[in-house]
């Protein structure tokens, strides 16, 4: 790489200042100017003419950063959590079509968070988003169960990010099709792993290209008598676009 030169030299003899000094060594200034273009921000405008970098000149992190969290312990959710059955006007209500309408935007409200199933993220640049997942369901299989208000496969997983539905999610959005649940009379557990992931770049979420914090979830909402969650994993890893 170039030589650095500082914008505000030292010279022998004379009291060195503190607030020049550190802003000389860590204040982000217009490369190369600044020892700060050691610290991870190798790119082309302080790259050598002619200097290729290659992947042992890479440190850990310049470019991305991933973190991965899960939470083993088993979290109930009751149907009454969600109130759905409470008011006769929600689209979830106690005359609705459980099949039909758990996925309506009126419903987005509803939806809590699952522990482990959530990250909060610094990104220090524009970003790409990827995101991966397992999540474990286990549900009482007897239709309806023991409360003639819950109601039979009104299951719903959605990931948002910064508060938002990303529908492009499929295994999450198609979810409430492939949970099994037994016939009616039957009992015991049904119980489903959906594990998945999707990638996110600013084209979807403007707010990426620049630093700031950012937050991805899983929420859940639904309408059986009782969901069981397991979240065994949820990654995310931020590459630099």
């Amino acid at each position: 790489m170039p030589d650095i030169v500082p914008t505000t030299p030292f010279a022998d003899g004379s009291v060195a200042n503190a607030d020049t000094f550190a802003e000389e060594l860590y204040q982000p200034l217009n490369p190369p100017g600044n020892m700060e273009v050691i610290n991870g921000r190798l790119d082309e405008v302080n790259l050598a003419a002619g200097q290729l970098i290659d992947r042992r000149d890479i440190r850990p992190g310049t470019f991305t950063t991933a973190t991965s969290v899960g939470a083993t312990a088993t979290v109930d959710y009751f149907h009454d959590l969600f109130s759905f059955h409470q008011d006769l006007e929600e689209p979830m209500g106690p005359t609705a079509d459980a099949e039909a309408t758990i996925m309506k935007s009126e419903l987005i409200p509803r939806y809590v968070s699952i522990p482990g199933a959530a990250q909060e993220i610094y990104l220090y640049y524009n970003s790409i988003l990827f995101l991966s997942w397992d999540v474990e369901l286990e549900t009482d299989s007897t239709r309806n169960s023991v409360d003639g208000s819950a109601k039979d496969n009104s299951i719903s997983l959605r990931l948002f990010v910064d508060g938002a539905v990303v529908d492009g999610a499929l295994d999450l959005k198609n979810m409430r099709k492939q949970f099994a649940t037994a016939p009616t009379g039957n009992t015991g557990a049904a119980r489903r792993h959906y594990a998945g992931h999707c990638v996110l770049t600013p084209a979807d979420f403007p707010s990426f290209t620049s630093a700031g914090w950012h937050k991805a979830e899983i929420r859940i909402a639904h309408q059986q008598y009782q969901i069981r969650v397991t979240t065994r994993r949820f990654n995310v890893i931020a590459l630099k676009a």
